[in-house]
C-alpha cells in the first residue's frame, strides 16, 4: 500500500534551530536558509546574515529560553558540548539530533543526514561531490617533495589540545603529515591532550595553531619551555589558521585545505633551496 504524504509531511521541518555553526553553515549551503530561525551567536569570521534568524546564544552557551520561544520543529546540535542543553529540549518535549561527525567522511555522512531530514538529497550529494573535487584539485597540485613535512595541529593551549580528525585529513590533502594521527580520531577535546614530551618528540616541522573562538599567540608558543629544539619553533614556521576555515566542518574546509596547502608548499619549497 503507498504512503500518502501530506503537506504537512512534505514541509516538516520548516523551524530548525541550529547550535553550531557548522550545522548552520551546512543548511544554508543546501539551501534551507528559510527554514533557519535559530543559529549561536558570536562565532568569528561569520559571513552569512539571514534576517529573521535569531541569535540563541553561544555555542557553548546557548538560551534555552530563546530556543523554546521559537518553537522550533527541530533543534540540531554537534558533539557532547549540546548535551545538556539537549536533555532540556527532550523533556520539553521538542524534536532534537546531535551529529557526531569527527572526519571528512563523517562529515560527508552527516550533510547527507542533513539532506534527508529537510529533503534536500540532491543538493546534499552535489555538496559533498564539490567538497571532495575540491580536495582532490589541492591534493592533485602539490609539487613534488623531498619529503612531506611534519605537522602539530593546536586547537586550545591549555592545555595543549591536539587537531580532529578532519583537521588531520586536511592536513594529509595540503601536503603535511599529522604528527598526532593517532590522537585524532576522537571527537572530545580532552581525550586529545598532549604534553611537551609529546610535542618534542614529534619534532614538527610546521606547528599550525586555531584557538577555538581567540586569537593565537605566536610568541608565547615560540617561548614555551622545552620547546625550543622543535624544529618548527628553531626555524620560525608557526602560524595561525582562521577558524572559520578550519574548525567548522563543512564546505569552508576546502578553503582551509588552500591555507595549508600553501604554508606546506612554501616550506617545502625553502627545504629544497636550503639543500642545495
Amino acid at each position: 500500500m503507498e504512503l500518502q504524504y501530506t503537506k504537512l509531511d512534505q514541509d516538516f521541518p520548516a523551524r530548525i534551530v541550529c547550535l553550531s555553526y557548522d550545522v548552520f553553515n551546512i543548511l544554508y549551503e543546501l539551501g534551507c536558509a528559510e527554514n533557519i530561525i535559530g543559529k549561536p551567536s558570536g562565532a568569528e569570521g561569520d559571513k552569512i546574515s539571514i534576517e529573521h534568524v535569531q541569535n540563541i546564544g553561544g555555542f557553548a552557551r546557548p538560551d534555552f529560553n530563546a530556543i523554546v520561544a521559537l518553537n522550533p520543529d527541530i533543534v540540531i546540535g554537534y558533539s557532547e558540548i549540546s548535551a545538556k542543553i539537549m536533555a532540556r529540549l527532550i523533556m520539553h518535549e521538542v524534536n532534537v539530533l546531535v551529529l557526531q561527525h569527527a572526519s571528512l567522511e563523517e562529515i560527508y555522512r552527516s550533510i547527507g543526514l542533513l539532506g534527508k531530514i529537510c529533503s534536500k538529497t540532491l543538493e546534499a550529494t552535489a555538496l559533498t561531490n564539490t567538497m571532495r573535487e575540491g580536495f582532490q584539485k589541492i591534493s592533485a597540485s602539490r609539487p613534488n617533495q623531498y619529503h612531506r613535512p611534519v605537522v602539530y595541529f593546536e586547537e586550545w593551549n591549555d592545555p595543549y589540545v591536539s587537531g580532529i580528525k578532519w583537521v588531520s585529513d586536511i592536513i594529509t590533502i595540503a601536503g603535511g603529515t599529522d604528527g598526532f594521527t593517532h590522537r585524532c580520531r576522537s571527537p572530545k577535546a580532552m581525550e586529545r591532550i598532549i604534553t611537551t614530551e609529546e610535542v618534542v618528540t614529534a619534532a614538527p616541522d610546521i606547528i599550525l595553531a586555531s584557538w577555538c573562538g581567540k586569537p593565537v599567540d605566536i610568541d608565547s608558543i615560540r617561548r614555551r619551555p622545552g620547546w625550543e629544539l622543535i624544529p618548527a619553533i628553531s626555524q620560525g614556521h608557526i602560524y595561525e589558521v582562521p577558524g572559520e576555515i578550519i574548525l567548522q566542518p563543512g564546505p569552508a574546509l576546502i578553503e582551509g585545505a588552500r591555507y595549508l596547502n600553501n604554508i606546506i608548499n612554501q616550506h617545502t619549497e625553502t627545504e629544497k633551496v636550503l639543500s642545495f
